[in-house]
């Protein structure tokens, strides 16, 4: 957006250049400013409309120097008003120079010279956008209220496809917030769709309208007017992206995904919708669909960093570290700002255990990016939540207890020799919650995150200096004698302490067989049941410098000869039922089980999550609640089982146990998972108002 100049030319070669400028005779209208500079070196106007031609042609460093030669004149003397056109263009050559911070100080000093220039406000306004500045809002509702007539512009910008061309959710927020200055009153909607309506075709306008609703926070409105325009036009490109990005964020990724497939049905090489649709299948835990989707989009473009970045997380998530690491390094390197980037780098380099330069990754994420938020739906948050995290340290599985909550959850990682910003941390969390959950992984950080919580003084939920005592040897001893509860015998082999050939002595007068798990483990893919001295002694060897635990095997089958786990929750003084698994062999794990290929399991199942007691007999029920008063975390999981005298036998208990509501085959398990979300999320209400 330039201007031609500040006032007429008064010299007479001035002049002539400026009609032969106006003609687009530029090679003459170039040597006659020149000569006009050579008899008067100061000429403001000379050397305005110098720089400006040289900027319309695409010159831009030889534009600046006499634009800024004009401006030096200018404040020589008395600035006036008709001097705004000239820092305007001034603006205009710098951010085409790359220099956005010194663009927007000279449109900001043109402003102070004529506050009505339009140009001045819109070129301000959407520089501050981009730069995600939120300043961005204000200078778009100044240029709303001083130059109404510029209302058609602002309705094309709303209209203007960036949903198609890939930008990504938030700055489609930040956009819709800043048409109306963050908070559109009903009166400036209602202005804004009248004078839209003008300009934009009826499909166009749903989606604009879309867009401001997604801004002020309204996505169930939003979702209705993307639908709208896909109703007038089912081919709508930004529409189906804007629909696909809020039905993710939403957390609803299989109708994300089918939107998806639908906008990639009409483009598709639409960089933003395969990368969405890897995202919506690795949500859903379809790694290999999702694999697929990105490589798409590489294939579309190698450099896109997003699919760069969310390939590499779902390879390492799935096992597969060492084929993630060129993609996460090729990711950090092509977008070396996002935060989340450096944080996958740093996940992977962890799991092929390069530890030093993961924690180097996790670091530089740390420095861009202090802290993570979680924005609460619905508008105004009922409250704000600090999350503690570590790395590598076993932390309690959030995504589902906390994503898309009612309250803003603010997530710090805490890195070994890293100071936090204590003043920063007490503003971003009314409730402090520790997610360091496994007492083994987190070994190394849970006294810091203990004196952390020490020095904000919150209230704190799982305090790190109880989850220091609930090892699975510690649990063990902690229950050991409760009525009617049965903890397998449970010891730590400490690495170093004895041979691998001497660790079957060590466990001498002890039942066999036993079972023996690498200490911070969890799930089934490295726990064993060993018969014989020897296989002990090859089981410990593999691993010579891990910790192991060693546990007393327990025979818990039914009479009908399956064996049953079942999986509650701790939530305060709630007992809350999760899931039970029924399988045909001792290590059961639901994913291994055939609970979705028989309907008497479902049945059972559903029948316990109705009635736990029905299943578990009030000396089970009663046995839960001693096992909660006994390990006293105000929120953790247990999986236990009923032995053949009908007493509870407990397997495991910890904050790491994982909840979530992707139930397709077992519909009926959602309404209990939620029951745990919400009790939750009461638990943390309650404790900060504590």
């Amino acid at each position: 957006m330039v201007q031609p100049m500040c006032s007429a030319p008064t010299d007479d070669l001035t002049a002539r250049a400026f009609a032969l400028h106006q003609a687009g005779d530029y090679g003459p209208a170039e040597g006659l400013y020149r000569d006009a500079l050579a008899n008067r070196p100061d000429d403001v106007n000379a050397l305005h409309l110098l720089g400006l031609l040289l900027l319309s042609t695409g010159r831009v460093a030889e534009a600046l120097p006499p634009l800024r030669r004009a401006v030096a004149a200018v404040e020589a003397g008395a600035a006036a008003p008709g001097h705004a056109v000239l820092y305007n263009n001034l603006g205009n050559a710098l951010l085409a120079a790359g220099k956005g911070g010194e663009a927007v100080a000279a449109w900001r000093r043109g402003l102070g010279l004529d506050p009505d220039l339009a140009e001045l406000h819109a070129n301000l306004a959407v520089e501050l956008l981009a730069e995600g500045d939120p300043a961005a809002a204000a200078a778009f509702r100044e240029l709303w209220r001083r130059v109404p007539d510029r209302a058609e512009d602002l309705c094309r910008l709303a209209a203007d496809g960036a949903a198609g061309s890939g930008t990504p959710v938030a700055e489609h927020r930040a956009l819709a917030a800043a048409w109306m200055g963050g908070d559109p009153s009903d009166a400036e909607i209602a202005t804004f769709a009248r004078v839209a309506a003008r300009v934009l075709a009826p499909a166009d306008l749903q989606h604009a309208l879309g867009r401001l609703a997604l801004g002020r926070g309204a996505a169930d409105a939003a979702e209705g007017r993307y639908r709208a325009a896909l109703a007038l036009r089912p081919d709508h490109v930004s529409a189906l992206a804007q629909l696909a990005a809020l039905l993710l964020d939403a957390g609803r990724h299989r109708e994300a995904a089918e939107v998806c497939a639908r906008l990639l049905g009409l483009v598709p090489d639409h960089l933003a919708a395969l990368c969405a649709l890897g995202d919506a299948h690795a949500a859903l835990g379809e790694a290999e669909p999702a694999l697929a989707a990105y490589r798409r989009c590489l294939a579309v473009d190698g450099d896109y960093a997003p699919a760069l970045r969310n390939l590499g997380r779902v390879l390492t998530r799935h096992g597969r570290p060492s084929e993630a690491l060129s993609w996460l390094e090729r990711a950090v390197v092509l977008a070396p700002g996002d935060a989340s980037a450096h944080a996958e780098l740093g996940n992977t380099l962890q799991a092929c255990g390069r530890r030093a330069e993961a924690q180097a990754s996790f670091r530089q994420a740390q420095s861009l990016r202090p802290l993570i938020t979680w924005p609460a739906v619905g508008g105004k948050p009922a409250f704000t939540a600090l999350m503690l995290s570590a790395p590598g340290a076993g932390n309690t599985p959030v995504e589902y207890l906390v994503g898309r909550a009612a309250y803003d959850a603010h997530f710090v990682n805490l890195l070994p020799g890293l100071e936090p910003d204590i003043d920063l941390l007490r503003h971003h969390g009314e409730v402090v919650v520790n997610l360091i959950s496994d007492a083994d992984e987190g070994r190394a950080i849970l006294p810091a995150a203990a004196a952390l919580v020490e020095r904000l003084g919150k209230p704190t939920v799982n305090p790190p200096d109880r989850i220091q005592v609930t090892g699975r040897e510690a649990i063990a001893n902690a229950l050991a004698g409760l009525p009617h509860c049965r903890v397998p015998l449970t010891e730590r082999l400490v690495a170093g302490d004895l041979a691998a050939s001497e660790a079957a002595a060590w466990w001498a007068g002890r039942p066999w067989p036993l079972l023996a798990r690498p200490a911070g483990t969890h799930g089934g893919d490295d726990f064993a049941c060993l018969f014989t001295p020897a296989q002990l002694a090859a089981f410990v060897g593999r691993r010579p410098g891990i910790d192991h635990y060693l546990i007393e095997y327990v025979d818990y089958r039914s009479p009908d000869g399956y064996f049953r786990k079942y999986r509650l929750f701790f939530v305060g003084d709630e007992i809350l039922p999760y899931h039970l698994a029924i399988g045909e062999q001792w290590k059961v794990h639901y994913f291994r089980t055939a609970m979705d290929r028989h309907a008497w399991m479902q049945a059972e199942e559903a029948a316990f999550l109705a009635d736990p007691a029905s299943a578990l007999g009030a000396r089970g029920m009663a046995a839960l609640d001693a096992v909660r008063a006994a390990i006293g975390l105000d929120f953790f999981g247990i999986d236990c089982a009923l032995d053949p005298a009908g007493d509870l036998l407990v397997f495991e208990a910890n904050a790491t146990m994982l909840v979530h509501d992707d139930n397709a085959a077992q519909p009926y398990k959602t309404p209990y998972a939620a029951r745990i979300r919400q009790a939750f999320g009461a638990l943390l209400d309650r404790r900060r108002r504590r």
